[in-house]
């Protein structure tokens, strides 16, 4: 149960980090879109 919520925080830290990013860079918004999406869409 431990290894599962740290790997459920570490890739919710890693997409914080890419929206943010992303945010201030439309290029790469565009790029990641879709892993953004996938990612956002199985933590939840």
């Amino acid at each position: 149960m431990r290894p599962l919520i740290l790997l459920c925080v570490v890739t919710g830290a890693a997409l914080v980090y890419l929206m943010s990013q992303a945010s201030s860079n439309t290029a790469l918004f565009t790029q990641n879109y879709p892993a953004l999406l996938g990612l956002g869409g199985l933590l939840s």
